[in-house]
């Protein structure tokens, strides 16, 4: 359902993430296909990985872009000629106007991004690349949601606090990344030095 000049259309259908799933499999698929023709066998940590990866971008998409509205070509919006529907914010006031739950929402929401990009990316470990692919990845959320404003498949706005927070909540994964690292090389630290004290 949207809302045009006081008015509310209402579509007839609309497209939930689900119809996503089945694109998400084969990717899964083909990924593991390629992965055992390289290795000659499956690394259980990395499917599980690769698992979670794929099920996060799969409910990023479902929150930041579904669900799609199908309006037919000659419905009431397309009437009224394409763009009528016009969501964009460029004024900064993040604290005054956000909830708590939108505040939250919005600053986990590519933390995951950041941290599985950094596992599977080294370039990505950098903090500035990391931040960078962030910053991009938000943008491209909220571009993709004015077009689809444009084209009345969606409602959402274009919002440059919603890039704001995402961009900073992703340097959480990030951290979260390096603290596992950290761990885990001490961990190895202190393995290594057991096995030294043995006679």
């Amino acid at each position: 359902m949207i809302l045009i000049s006081g008015k509310w259309y209402v579509a007839p259908t609309e497209l939930n993430g689900t119809i996503m799933l089945p694109v998400f499999l084969v990717v899964f698929l083909i990924i593991m296909i390629k992965q055992y023709r390289k290795q000659q066998h499956f690394s259980l940590k990395r499917i599980l990985l690769l698992i979670l990866f794929l099920l996060y971008l799969w409910l990023l998409l479902d929150i930041t872009l579904f669900p799609i509205l199908l309006f037919p070509p000659n419905s009431g919006p397309f009437k009224l000629g394409l763009g009528r529907q016009f969501f964009i914010n460029l004024i900064f006031y993040v604290f005054p106007m956000y909830r708590p739950r939108q505040l939250i929402g919005n600053l986990i929401l590519l933390a995951p991004l950041s941290f599985f990009a950094a596992i599977f990316k080294t370039r990505y470990r950098k903090f500035g690349n990391n931040l960078r692919l962030m910053f991009l990845s938000s943008l491209l959320i909220e571009s993709l949601q004015l077009i689809f404003n444009i084209f009345y498949l969606g409602n959402r706005i274009f919002d440059v606090n919603d890039i704001l927070l995402n961009t900073l909540g992703s340097i959480l994964g990030f951290l979260f990344f390096k603290l596992l690292n950290l761990l885990s090389g001490i961990k190895k630290t202190s393995t290594s030095s057991k096995g030294k004290d043995r006679p």
